[in-house]
């Protein structure tokens, strides 16, 4: 997240409490997988809709406020960003 977003703070602040440290930023299209952790995506601003669990997985609406907690494993691929 970027230390210049004063609306990732909260994001920023939660994470390093909990020790989920290599934070970054993005609003990529491209489909992830962590496969050796877990990982936290947390919305700082905007919505979109993204799919969680590869190619077949489910639609879910995020937005600005919500957190995601994601088994090492887990695909995920950003579908409709609207920033």
């Amino acid at each position: 997240m970027s230390q210049n977003d004063h609306r990732s703070g909260p994001f920023e602040a939660l994470f390093g409490a909990n020790g989920w440290g290599d934070m970054c930023a993005t609003a990529s299209t491209i489909i992830c997988t962590i496969s050796d952790g877990s990982e936290a995506l947390g919305v700082a601003r905007g919505n979109a809709v993204v799919r969680f669990g590869g190619d077949k997985g489910r639609e879910i609406a995020i937005a600005a406020g919500d957190v995601a907690i994601l088994p090492a494993g887990t695909g995920h691929h950003m579908l409709s960003p609207a920033f």
